[in-house]
């Protein structure tokens, strides 16, 4: 999955996509990329 992971980051830069519309997994965990998906407004969570 690295690899593909590289591959979609680098189309994102290409695409000069905004900081705001990338989550950085990198060094979080689970539970932490759940609660900052939670808490933030930029996301939109249903149900």
């Amino acid at each position: 999955m690295g690899d593909r992971a590289i591959e979609v980051l680098n189309e994102f830069r290409g695409k000069k996509i905004e900081k705001k519309y990338i989550l950085d997994t990198s060094d979080k965990s689970i539970e932490d990329i759940v609660l900052e998906i939670k808490r933030e407004e930029r996301f939109i969570v249903r149900g």
